[in-house]
């Protein structure tokens, strides 16, 4: 019986392990929430206080380089703030140093709409796809709707301004 139990304990880690959501940090495991100066950034991120996010994101970063939470939060706060290049650097940089980091993933498609650059955001996506299974996963479904909503950036329009 015993035998039996540790045969299905192994069975449920394998399958735990080898869904790749399941191997993503989240800013609540990574130790980020206990960061002051990450949460200061999330209620300058739910007040949409875009540079206040940026600033505090920017010393989370220079505490934590390697954490892909935090670099995520600082492109999304900087693609928010309409600081596009900077944006596509910290997801660059969060997906270094986790490629299978979803909410990063999404956030990068997302950029490359607002820059109308869809066939990089459609990339993502498929990236998204093909990590998260067949089962989907909220960031694909997020990233989906926004490729389906589209609509593209006329000649001399500002990205920034489609937040």
């Amino acid at each position: 019986m015993a035998g039996i139990r540790l045969w299905w304990a192994v069975v449920a880690i394998w399958v735990a392990l080898a869904s790749p959501a399941q191997a993503i940090l989240t800013e609540e495991n990574s130790g980020l929430d206990q960061d002051p100066n990450f949460r200061a950034a999330k209620q300058a991120v739910m007040d949409q206080d875009w540079d206040a996010a940026v600033t505090a994101l920017g010393l989370v970063v220079a505490d934590r380089p390697d954490s892909a939470d935090a670099h995520a939060w600082l492109g999304y706060s900087l693609r928010r703030a309409g600081r596009f290049d900077a944006a596509l650097r910290a997801y660059g940089e969060a997906l270094r140093l986790s490629p299978r980091h979803l909410a990063a993933r999404e956030y990068l498609g997302e950029a490359y709409l607002a820059l109308d650059r869809r066939a990089d955001a459609e990339l993502q996506l498929r990236e998204l796809d093909r990590l998260c299974g067949v089962t989907s996963c909220e960031e694909a479904r997020q990233l989906r709707r926004a490729i389906e909503e589209h609509v593209p950036v006329r000649s001399g329009h500002d990205p920034g301004s489609q937040r």
